[in-house]
Formats: structure tokens, sequence, C-alpha cells
């Protein structure tokens, strides 16, 4: 049976299955997509899927980015002809003085969106590190209960208001967006000084500054 992370969670919480649900979430997913060229660009909780083996999938490419890639071979951007604008480009890539993918159009869940994305300024690979940043945070720091998730579609899970940015549910998404841009990143009191930091840079607001995979990987998170 495949479930998504919170499904999961309701039934067990130990800190082992999150350590190795996050470094596979980096190692396996992100970086994967990463050197395929692919933006993920909306990575969140209801977008991670487990089995029973304890397999991680990340889902719904509904919004990811791909560069590199023939059209035709892009299923996931296809929009209905009605609703797609000849003269729009902002779907086409564009490389900047590095070379690097470059996005420009606004794309993810309110809450987990990186802030460069948010404010509207050209964007590379990094946003999926900051969503994903949030992602471990509220895996660590959140008790799960039936009812609602904040700021998606789904249905199936409420979380507890704990957030990166002192974000709760029942705050607008004009809210959600400007506490993502201006508040600084806060830990509940158990957060130990390697997840602080880990987090920390993880979802740093300014990505020039923010860590990168290879860096992740070799963080002392994860190898405590």
């Amino acid at each position: 049976m495949i479930r998504d992370v919170f499904s999961e969670l309701v039934c067990r919480k130990p800190s082992s299955f999150i350590h190795s649900l996050t470094y596979n979430l980096q190692v396996v997913a992100v970086e994967d997509l990463h050197n395929r060229r692919i933006m993920h660009r909306d990575i969140k909780t209801a977008n991670i899927l487990i089995d029973d083996d304890g397999h991680v999938t990340l889902a719904d490419f509904g919004l990811s980015k791909a560069f590199g890639v023939p059209a035709h071979e892009r299923p996931w951007e296809a929009m209905p002809a009605w609703s797609s604008d000849p003269t729009n480009k902002s779907l086409e890539a564009i490389p900047d003085d590095d070379g690097c993918d470059i996005a420009t159009e606004q794309a993810g869940t309110p809450g987990y969106t990186a802030p460069e994305v948010l404010a509207g300024e050209p964007y590379s690979y990094g946003c999926d590190i900051f969503s994903l940043g949030v992602v471990i945070y509220v895996l660590l720091f959140n008790d799960v209960r039936p009812g609602f998730l904040p700021h998606t579609r789904s249905h199936t899970h409420h979380l507890a208001l704990q957030s990166p940015f002192g974000i709760e549910h029942k705050m607008s998404v004009t809210e959600v967006t400007q506490r993502t841009l201006t508040v600084p990143v806060t830990f509940p009191p158990q957060a130990g000084p390697r997840t602080r930091d880990i987090l920390t840079r993880m979802l740093e607001k300014d990505p020039r500054r923010r860590i990168t995979i290879p860096e992740i990987k070799s963080h002392p998170y994860f190898r405590s």
C-alpha cells in the first residue's frame, strides 16, 4: 500500500524513520531530479509517498520545470489549448551569466514556496531545497491528527501550529507569503544544534547563501 507521509506519521514517528526519510528525499529524489535538470517546484508533505517497505517517492510533477528536454517529452507541462498564451515565454529556460537553469514564473504551495519565487525574482534549483527544509521541519516538530492540511488541497490531515515562520492554518495566503519573506526561522525547545543549523541553512531566504545538496549530504546532522 502506498500512503502519503502524514498517513505514515499518524501511526509512527521514530526519529530514525524521519532521519532516513529526509536523507532519502535529498539523495534519491531531489538530487536525482536536479542532476536531470528538473525543478520540482512543489515539494510538500502531501507530495511525498511511502510504500510498505519504506520506499519514498516524490509525487505530483504538475508544476515541475525541465530544462534541456523537448516540449513533447514534458507532458506534465501540457495545458489545454484554451488556457495557453502563445505570447507567454515564462516557461522557457533563461540561462544566467553562469549558464545556470533559471525560471521566472511563480509556482508552488504557500507555506512551502521559497522567498525568491514569492518575490517574483528569477530562481533556480535552490527553491526545492527551501521547500525540502520546510518539509523536514514539519516532520520533525509537528504532531499529526485527522483534519485538514493548511494551504494545500489535501483534506486528510491537519498540522499542529508549528511552522518555521509562525504560519498558522487560519492565515491568508497574503500573510503566509509575507511571513515567509520576512520572518526569521524559529525552533521549538527540543531542536538540537545540528538540527537548527541544517534547517536554518536550508531555510535561508537568500538563495545565494542557501545550503546545497552536496553540503546537506555532508552535514553533521546526517552523521549523527
